[in-house]
């Protein structure tokens, strides 16, 4: 039977031999080292010339400057005589309300509130604000204004401005389920 202080001179003595064995001669890694640092380096490719762009001056004849505040044009548009006869157009004088900002699909009604026998919708926002609206608040970027609300959806009308001067569009927003 072997004693426990063998056992470990043996088990120390196999390790030391298995290191032994691993190690060989590094001439041949040296050599192959030599020879790839000798060796002149592959020649880099030619940095390719920067590509010019044609400067833009802005604004171009009709256009309105992308930098500006957007205040210059709203007084063009409200100005124009397009908006000026036609009903149909929205009054671009107005100051837009919060939920102008987004696109009318981003905009979810998540549910309604009753108080004094008038309803409240609920719109859930793209950030996950949820707004409370009455009829008359505008919504969408297409100037919606609210015509009425029901438990289940709230019906708007679009101003859409196009080539020929203004029509109205008719939209709703569904109750989103949550199921």
């Amino acid at each position: 039977m072997f004693r426990p202080d063998k056992i470990a001179k043996l088990a120390l003595a196999a390790v030391v031999l298995g290191l032994v064995a691993c190690t060989q001669p590094r001439e041949e890694l040296d050599d192959f080292i030599r020879v790839t640092l000798a060796k002149d380096p592959p020649p880099l490719e030619q940095i390719p010339a920067i590509k010019q762009f044609p400067i833009h001056e802005y604004p171009e004849a009709g256009l309105r400057d992308p930098f500006s505040s957007g205040e210059d044009l709203l007084a063009v548009e409200a100005g124009s005589d397009v908006a000026a006869d036609d009903p149909d157009c929205p009054d671009l004088t107005r100051i837009p309300e919060d939920l102008e900002q987004f696109p009318l699909d981003a905009l979810d009604m998540v549910g309604t509130m009753g108080q004094s026998g008038a309803f409240f919708g609920l719109i859930k926002d793209p950030d996950g604000v949820v707004h409370r609206v009455q009829v008359n608040n505008y919504l969408g970027q297409n100037y919606g204004q609210i015509l009425s609300i029901a438990e289940d959806k709230i019906d708007l009308e679009e101003r859409v401005k196009d080539g020929n001067g203004c029509e109205r569009k008719t939209q709703s927003i569904a109750l989103k389920d949550n199921n």
